[in-house]
């Protein structure tokens, strides 16, 4: 078994911390609302299913060197425009981002926290 030091101890308390502090955010919050909401949502599941697993397909015949078919393309599209009309995906991928942002900046600030050690 690895010796874990008092450092080491420290950094991972303080990242416990860290954890605590980013679920009491708002983006935090709104997020994991968000994805409720989208869970809940079975049509909406449905259609994210769909797309992905048409953009798989698409992207295994890319890889065979196959041709991608115009109607392909169109399903594709088609999806990607219900789910840009859909209010709910709409504010789940506006929370997903501002969520991200947070993570961002907190990855940012931890590796300049690094550097500067």
């Amino acid at each position: 078994m690895v010796n874990v030091g008092t450092n080491s101890i420290r950094a991972i308390e303080i990242s416990r911390q860290l954890g605590e502090a980013i679920s009491e955010t708002a983006e935090y919050k709104n997020f994991q609302a968000k994805s409720k909401c989208l869970e809940k949502d079975e049509e909406l599941k449905n259609l994210l299913k769909t797309l992905t697993e048409k953009k798989q397909a698409i992207g295994k015949k890319l890889k065979e060197g196959k041709l991608i078919e115009p109607d392909e393309k169109k399903e594709i599209q088609n999806i990607e425009t219900k789910l840009k009309k859909n209010k709910l995906f709409k504010d789940f991928a506006k929370a997903q981002k501002h969520y991200l942002d947070l993570i961002k900046k907190i990855n940012s600030a931890m590796a300049k926290g690094i550097k500067n050690s």
